[in-house]
């Protein structure tokens, strides 16, 4: 039977996308903003619901084999050097922990920056997760290390109801490694002109966004945009 995958903080679907790879139907989504809900369904249908994931009654998922929530990582980024936790920050934890209860996945993925780990929030969803009954694994992982065009670290935390929790492996490494078994070698990292290489020719012509001139140089903007340089 195709396992089945309810999103919250959906977004436009990039992970939908590589969860259907793999194999899953997106059955549920929630994305509070309607621009990017409405870019998520024309990726992945029309299942998702434009709403606050606070206000959604997950009660009809239950049953659902995998639950997968992105919470919004502002207050927690590196680049976000003010950054505290807020009550929104709690809220959207605590959605997180209704949903828990309400639908039991059969497994759960929860994906953030790193700094998320000090927030009152993730351990409030780690211990719904521990009253609930779940087995879960923490690893911060660098998606360099598995195939992703991007040195990107990122919090993931997996859970099941059965079963012990598998620990994600790394397919690749900077500069790639020979072990002496085929299950130790790792490829070398995809840098991001290997990456879009098939796709250049088939590309519009790429402008800077109006913010992004604002910040530039004057001498930038009269040399280097719109084709003021020379080939010399």
């Amino acid at each position: 039977m195709t396992p089945t995958l309810l999103e919250m903080f959906a977004g436009g679907g990039l992970a939908g996308c590589g969860y259907r790879a793999a194999g899953f139907v997106p059955v549920g989504a929630v994305e509070y903003d309607e621009a990017i809900a409405d870019a998520y369904s024309r990726n992945l249908g029309r299942h998702i619901q434009t709403a606050d994931v606070c206000a959604v009654d997950y009660r009809p998922f239950a049953g659902v084999d995998l639950a997968h929530a992105s919470p919004v990582c502002t207050n927690a980024s590196v680049a976000n050097t003010d950054g505290e936790e807020c009550e929104a920050d709690l809220l959207a934890a605590e959605a997180v922990c209704r949903m828990l209860r309400e639908a039991r996945p059969r497994w759960f993925v929860l994906e953030n920056v790193m700094g998320y780990r000090s927030f009152r929030s993730y351990s409030n969803i780690l211990q719904t997760l521990r009253s609930l009954g779940y087995q879960f694994r923490a690893q911060v992982i660098n998606s360099a290390n598995f195939g992703v065009a991007q040195t990107r670290k990122r919090l993931i935390v997996m859970a099941c109801r059965e079963g012990n929790v598998p620990r994600l492996t790394a397919t690749h490494c900077e500069g790639g490694s020979v072990g002496m078994f085929a299950d130790d070698t790792l490829l070398p990292w995809v840098g991001w002109y290997a990456a879009v290489e098939d796709l250049l020719d088939t590309l519009p012509e790429s402008e800077f966004a109006p913010w992004q001139l604002k910040r530039l140089p004057e001498w930038v903007t009269t040399c280097l945009v719109g084709g003021g340089n020379t080939s010399d």
